[in-house]
């Protein structure tokens, strides 16, 4: 039982072989007489790459010509600029989200970010770019906060 389970698969993997090299063989068949131009009628023909690239330098091929995404067809992505942003409400997105401690040791969570009394950092703001904070005073249920160049701000817990 097993030698003929054995011999099934040998004849089956025999044929296969024989099944590709022939298939193979047909398509550089095909393929040679399309170069020689005489072509069969009903054969497949094989048609050649053409490169026809006006923006690339002579001598030299895209193999991804008619779509693709490089320079010169591409556009250029828009230039950054290291301006500063002008701020209206250096507050605007900013939250106090929770105090802890007590006395001189309290902490103001600013967008959750932790702050003591006249500590400094930078923060998140939920719109726009982070900006950085000073922490004046932390009261019960409030805190004091400044940006430079700003007046300060006083923001409640809620």
């Amino acid at each position: 039982m097993i030698k003929l389970m054995q011999i099934r698969i040998r004849i089956a993997f025999i044929a296969l072989l024989v099944a590709l090299l022939l298939g193979v063989g047909d398509v550089m068949l095909v393929a040679e007489t399309a170069t020689n131009s005489s072509v069969a009628k009903g054969s497949v023909v094989i048609p050649r790459s053409v490169f026809d690239d006006p923006g690339v330098k002579p001598g030299l091929k895209d193999p991804f010509f008619p779509k693709t995404k490089r320079p010169p067809y591409m556009m250029a992505p828009p230039s950054r600029t290291n301006d500063p942003v002008q701020l209206s409400d250096p507050y605007a997105g900013i939250k106090l989200t929770g105090m802890l401690g007590i006395g001189n040791g309290r902490v103001a969570m600013l967008n959750n970010k932790g702050f003591g009394i006249g500590e400094s950092g930078l923060v998140r703001r939920l719109e726009g770019p982070a900006i950085e904070l000073k922490v004046v005073e932390i009261k019960e249920q409030s805190v004091i906060i400044q940006a430079k160049g700003f007046p300060p701000k006083e923001l409640r817990i809620k």
